[in-house]
């Protein structure tokens, strides 16, 4: 399966939810498994609802130098308002989410190679790109949380 070693991880850290520490970030375990879990949602929806006939390939890059390095910078990218959360983050929506992203992932495996999506910042993306581009953001945010929980024990 598609980032199935990130899932068990982020299946391990759901329990941790509610650690925060703002030395290492502004936002809590809560928020970085949310937000990594609605990115890999809007990503998987925007990769079925697309026309593989239409996708071109484009250079970025940026893109470039950050798959090569296999990792993003922090503090650098804000998230867009659709991959985050004003609600309150509890376990059983984030739970929730998690059930549909393995689904989700299941669905993208069988797309054809040329479905694609648009980042903000990299361009049009295809599906191989997109699915490194989905492991390398949620090992960012996981990053981030097993450091919150490290420091926190």
């Amino acid at each position: 399966m598609i980032l199935e070693k990130e899932l068990e991880t982020i299946s391990t850290t759901i329990t941790h939810y509610k650690k925060q520490n703002n030395t290492v970030s502004k936002s809590g375990i809560g928020w970085h498994l949310d937000h990594s879990l609605k990115v890999v949602l809007a990503i998987s929806e925007s990769l079925k609802k697309s026309d593989s006939k239409k996708y071109k390939w484009t250079f970025s890059f940026l893109r470039t130098i950050i798959f090569i390095i296999g990792r993003f910078p922090r503090g650098k990218a804000k998230a867009p308002k659709t991959t985050t959360s004003n609600e309150q983050i509890d376990e059983s929506k984030l739970l929730s989410q998690f059930t549909l992203v393995k689904k989700q992932l299941l669905e993208i495996e069988k797309l054809p190679k040329n479905s694609n999506f648009k980042h903000p910042i990299f361009g049009v993306l295809n599906l191989k790109q997109a699915i490194k581009f989905l492991r390398l953001h949620t090992q960012h945010h996981l990053k981030i949380t097993n450091e919150i929980i490290s420091s926190t024990v």
